[in-house]
């Protein structure tokens, strides 16, 4: 299958106000950073962003994965359309 590039930007939301801004403090050690809504002032650690975004990531591996099945049709449909090319017996749709 030719390189496709299959990366997504996500941009996780707050649950209280539905903001999409957030702000840390660099310093802090990934595993204790909290992540602060800008525009409600609500903190979250990283796990419980992720937890509260789970629908959104699933939506998006859901649809990356249907692009990924497609894409290997077609390729699976050229590479039996080039070895049977000869053959005039065998008809593809």
């Amino acid at each position: 299958m030719k390189s496709k590039n299959y990366d997504r930007q996500v941009s996780l939301i707050c649950s209280t106000c539905g903001g999409n801004q957030f702000e840390y403090d660099d310093e802090d050690e990934e595993e204790i950073r909290e992540y602060r809504c800008i525009s409600c002032d609500r903190s979250y650690t990283k796990d419980e962003l992720f937890k509260e975004n789970g629908e959104i990531f699933d939506e998006q591996i859901s649809e990356i994965g249907e692009e990924v099945l497609k894409d290997a049709a077609k390729e699976l449909d050229k590479a039996f359309k080039k070895v049977f090319k000869g053959n005039k017996n065998i008809k593809f749709k």
